[in-house]
């Protein structure tokens, strides 16, 4: 099994640009809004019951496009046109190979 056999079912298109005009290629990934309370990646603040952020975001993506890597003036842009950087980042391994990267992400304006 792939990250790529499920992300064609669940992603959509992005890719990673820079300040420079440099672009990657297309791929797929998952970006949605992070929805938890205890949010212990983000320095362990807890929103009210009930209230949620829309600031974060997670980021699921394949392991060959290592955002882990970024320049502080990379983005992620989704099919929308939205920008995203990264605030923390961590790769899943299956059978001792990279399966795919997780990523706690912010909506940016521009790169």
């Amino acid at each position: 099994m792939k990250f790529s056999d499920v992300s064609a079912r669940i992603g959509k298109d992005v890719f990673i640009t820079n300040s420079t005009g440099w672009q990657s290629p297309v791929f797929r990934a998952a970006i949605q809004p992070l929805r938890y309370k205890n949010k212990m990646y983000l320095g362990g603040v807890y929103t009210e019951v009930g209230k949620a952020k829309y600031d974060y975001f997670l980021y699921i993506g394949p392991p060959d496009h290592d955002i882990s890597r970024l320049s502080s003036d990379s983005r992620i842009i989704d099919s929308s046109g939205r920008g995203f950087t990264v605030d923390h980042c961590e790769t899943v391994y299956y059978k001792n190979a990279p399966f795919y990267i997780w990523a706690i992400v912010r909506e940016t304006n521009g790169i």
